[in-house]
């Protein structure tokens, strides 16, 4: 590299930032330019600093004497560069030489060592918000002075931990009722700063006055359909005034937290961060903190351990409760690890008591030979407590033969009694596999009808032994409420179902599509949900009962790829639990909720909505229909809304047909809600459009922008807020479109997307 020489006129020019590192200044040290004279060495290095931080740049100040050119190398580009202009960046962490050499004579030469290191936060612009102090981040102390405010720890990943000291000194702007605390940050190209965020943290009790503090959690767009949330995690009062620990700890989709006053523990699984990686950090609420004892890694052993120390297992359970194995096949057992919290969960596994033909791995692939019967007893035990484990006992039994009718009942357990295509369970536990392993690739929808009891009646997917399972299940409570629950042994999850006094309540139908490797519920003739499946090979439908006197009767069963995929092309999106069928389209309830998500359907989830099925790149035909609008307008002084959500990659992009007013006279207007700047409700009076009737909708998504026409008539056409600028509609955007109501009940029928193609 080549640079004409440059004459430094002041001694006192340190160095030149291009971008900012940690904190705001930093410390001289010794010159490290070359012991030669001037007289002998015609080149000087004036810069005393020893070190920069990976990101920043600084540059180096020099002279040279005489018209000289000069060239700049570094001795390891992989820790530092440096460019034709002296610019020296920090890439890694290590030491580097940067040498200044004559162009004429590269053996005249001065140079500087510099040490390059990580710097624990993260200060250049668009990582950091708020007033921050990190000027003695490097001794141990940063400050808070109030104001909205996020600061990032240099973490990125999906598995990391985050642990400090914070020490309240007050607030600002006189906000007694403000929070603080620790979160994931969500930051990239598309996603700025403070707009998805999860964290754990503090909140004022009462009116603040008392300094007392509760634990909470909450966000900023950290769940599909949520703008802000948040909830308690206990009732356990802190005063941060004296002090507290903080940690935030992340291992895949789950987040856990420590505050070590009261010995508070808490994890919550952040599906919408599924496998996005993102920052630990710091927020607060114009509140003014003193963060000391600090430390973070993303090490993987270094977080395991972190993990393991938060909470390790106390108890262990085999899964599966059919102690019956078909010996000729291969097995993969699994475990359920207590407490739930318990963030890893590796267990190992051998056999205590063998039986010849046996053999079992430590991951827990367990073979029977063709042949074999007998006994033999297997042990888990938990990777992080020796003290952690069970053995059951299980029995090697020959291959059963195919069953002729619908059930095989040679593989029942527990309770329940077979009439033909019905299984009827009497209150105690029961399971019923089908006639016949299906494969993987696979459908079987079955009609329940309760009758009484409390627990669980559903049907699962597993293979003979049910170590694994995939499942869906009514769960019926002691109020009767209805909610739907699905998953594997490993991960569930559950949603609100039936509303009281529905069908619902007595017959409903259930079914489970696997299709490679992901299965999808079904519940009367919906497409509720989907998840990753756990089992594969030769996988049985199952029924079963436990504490619930019902009966299941088969509907439709089917196996094979095509046969599935026919099944799964006659239901392109998803229907939430509240939302009621017909011949006529999809009733969206008029449910008013109470709380903090006000902006949204509750939760969302789509359990008031539809939601498509497959998220979907470039330019896009949405069309709906709405009839029987119900806006619950009650002199509240919240609205109600039809929102079309538009793009997967931000639960807050939503078109959205806003109705205040009164039920007399109401008013309508539409709000293009793509990130909070652009929330500008534009009214629709001046249109003509009947809203008292069936309303058609299309939506076009352009490159450009976006079209929109309500029963024909295009609207909105020369508003600024529905085009490109406002909003990323590049075709390589995703979108995943879904219809959801707040406050306000409709029909929603011939719901669909199609490619665009212009006429």
């Amino acid at each position: 590299m080549k640079k004409t020489s440059l004459l430094v006129t002041s001694l006192c020019l340190s160095l030149a930032l291009c971008s900012c590192g940690e904190g705001t200044s930093s410390v001289p040290s010794e010159s490290t330019s070359s012991e030669s004279s001037l007289t002998e060495n015609p080149i000087t290095i004036v810069t005393r600093d020893d070190e920069l931080a990976i990101g920043q740049t600084i540059t180096l100040a020099y002279r040279v004497e005489g018209d000289l050119d000069v060239v700049f190398s570094s001795s390891n580009p992989e820790i530092a560069t440096v460019d034709d202009y002296a610019q020296v960046s920090g890439v890694s962490e290590g030491t580097v030489t940067i040498t200044i050499a004559l162009a004429d004579n590269p053996s005249v030469s001065a140079s500087i060592e510099l040490s390059v290191y990580k710097p624990f936060f993260l200060t250049e612009q668009g990582y950091i918000n708020g007033t921050v102090d990190t000027r003695d981040a490097r001794d141990g102390v940063v400050t808070i002075g109030g104001g909205q405010t996020q600061l990032l720890v240099n973490e990125l990943g999906q598995d990391w931990y985050f642990s400090c000291h914070i020490v309240h000194n007050g607030y600002e702007n006189n906000d007694p009722l403000g929070r603080f605390g620790l979160g994931s940050f969500w930051v990239d190209t598309l996603h700025p700063i403070g707009n998805n965020m999860f964290w754990y943290g503090l909140r004022p009790s009462g009116d603040g006055s008392s300094g007392v503090f509760t634990p909470y959690y909450g966000g900023w767009r950290y769940q599909t359909g949520i703008t802000n949330h948040e909830d308690l995690v206990s009732t356990f009062e802190v005063k941060p005034g004296e002090g507290v620990d903080l940690t935030i700890m992340r291992h895949g989709q789950y987040h856990y937290f420590h505050m070590e006053q009261g010995d508070v523990k808490f994890g919550y699984a952040v599906e919408f961060f599924d496998n996005q990686d993102t920052f630990p950090g710091i927020y607060s609420q114009n509140q003014l903190l003193t963060i000391t004892e600090f430390e973070s890694s993303s090490d993987p052993e270094v977080v395991k351990n972190k993990l393991n120390e938060f909470q390790s297992a106390e108890e262990i359970a085999i899964n599966g409760f059919d102690t019956r194995l078909q010996n000729g096949r291969t097995y993969q057992m699994s475990s359920t690890i207590s407490p739930e919290l318990t963030p890893i969960k590796d267990v190992t596994y051998n056999l205590v008591t063998p039986l010849e033909g046996v053999s079992l791995t430590p991951e827990g692939s367990l073979t029977i030979d063709p042949g074999v019967t007998g006994t033999f007893r297997v042990q888990a035990v938990a990777s992080n407590n020796p003290n952690a484990k069970a053995t059951v006992k299980y029995e090697a039994i020959a291959e059963s033969s195919p069953s002729e009718g619908p059930y095989n009942e040679s593989l029942l357990v527990g309770e329940a009694a077979i009439d033909g295509e019905t299984v009827s369970f009497n209150g105690g536990s029961g399971y019923v596999p089908l006639s016949n392993p299906l494969g993987e690739n696979q459908y079987a929808e079955v009609e329940l009808n309760i009758a009484s009891g409390n627990g669980r009646v559903g049907l699962l997917l597993g293979r003979h032994g049910y170590f694994q399972q995939d499942y869906a299940e009514f769960v019926i409570g002691n109020d009767n409420a209805r909610t739907i629950k699905y998953g594997s042994l490993e991960e569930s999850f559950s949603t609100p179902y039936a509303r009281d006094g529905s069908n619902l309540y007595r017959t409903a139908t259930l079914g489970l599509l696997n299709r490679d490797g992901r299965v999808y519920v079904y519940a009367d003739g919906r497409l509720l949900k989907s998840f990753e499946a756990s089992s594969n090979g030769d996988i049985y439908p199952v029924v079963y009962s436990e504490g619930v006197v019902a009966s299941a009767k088969i509907v439709y069963v089917c196996s094979g790829l095509e046969a599935v995929e026919s099944v799964l092309s006659a239901y392109p999106y998803y229907v939430g639990g509240y939302v009621e069928t017909d011949s006529n389209g999809h009733s969206l309830m008029a449910y008013d909720f109470p709380g903090t998500d006000m902006n949204w359907p509750p939760m969302n989830d789509y359990q008031n909505g539809l939601k498509w099925r497959e998220a979907l790149k470039g330019e896009l035909d949405i069309s709906f229909t709405i009839s029987s609008l119900i806006p619950m307008l009650s002199g509240s002084s919240y609205d109600s809304k039809i929102l079309l959500y538009l793009q997967s990659e931000s639960p807050t992009c939503s078109l959205q047909l806003v109705i205040k007013g009164t039920a007399q006279n109401p008013i309508y207007s539409l709000c293009p809600n793509f990130d909070d700047a652009t929330w500008t409700e534009y009214p629709l009076a001046d249109y003509g459009i009947d809203f008292s009737g069936e309303i058609t909708f299309r939506v076009v998504k352009l490159v450009e922008g976006l079209q929109v026409y309500i029963n024909g008539i295009r609207v909105l056409e020369d508003s600024d807020a529905l085009l490109n600028d406002n909003y990323d509609w590049s075709n390589d955007s995703l979108s995943t479109p879904g219809l959801g109501t707040f406050r306000c009940g409709a029909t929603v029928s011939e719901f669909s997307v199609s490619a665009y193609q212009e006429a």
